[in-house]
């Protein structure tokens, strides 16, 4: 997450619950000056401090985490795990299954990486979703990562699994991407 994108979070916060009282919140001003201030290299520490906020707000007021409060719909997990057994000519079944064979891996790889890209998800939460611990998630990215720069067929069938996640995420909420 961006400092950007938690400011106009921040900002979308506000503007759905204007009138919420939220007891408890620590976000001084001198804090979110710092962070206005700072160069792209910020202390990611800031970062965690105020997402956990933006968390606690959200849940003070009703909202859930992975809803979207700004840009395109995020897609699920699942929704990801979807698209990538189409582009992969996979069945799902087998992407979460304990199957080890080079394709099964290749694909699976490649959500590890949508799914960090694209989700609000942390990597335990990922690996869950997938029958995988977040050691696996976090490793498997990276590998997926390697490759995407490396090898263009990877890297096409990780665009292609990442446009059909988006647009199905899009249809879901009901909107286009």
């Amino acid at each position: 997450m961006s400092i950007e994108s938690i400011h106009e979070e921040l900002a979308l916060i506000s503007i759905k619950q204007p009138c919420a009282v939220v007891p408890d919140v620590s976000l001084p001003s001198h804090k979110i000056e710092i962070v206005d201030r700072s160069a792209p290299s910020q202390d990611s520490n800031e970062i965690a401090i105020l997402r956990a906020e933006i968390l606690r707000i959200k849940n003070h007021i009703g909202m859930k985490d992975d809803e979207a409060t700004w840009g395109p719909p995020s897609p699920s997990v699942r929704c990801i795990v979807d698209a990538a057994a189409e582009v992969f000519a996979i069945p799902a079944c087998e992407l979460l299954s304990a199957r080890r064979t080079r394709d099964v891996v290749e694909a699976r790889q490649a959500i590890y990486l949508l799914a960090r890209q694209l989700t609000p998800k942390s990597l335990p939460t990922i690996g869950r979703a997938i029958n995988r611990d977040h050691t696996s998630v976090l490793v498997g990215s990276r590998k997926a990562a390697e490759r995407y720069s490396s090898e263009p067929e990877i890297a096409e069938k990780i665009d292609r699994t990442k446009e059909i996640a988006m647009q199905a995420a899009a249809a879901k909420r009901g909107g286009q991407v």
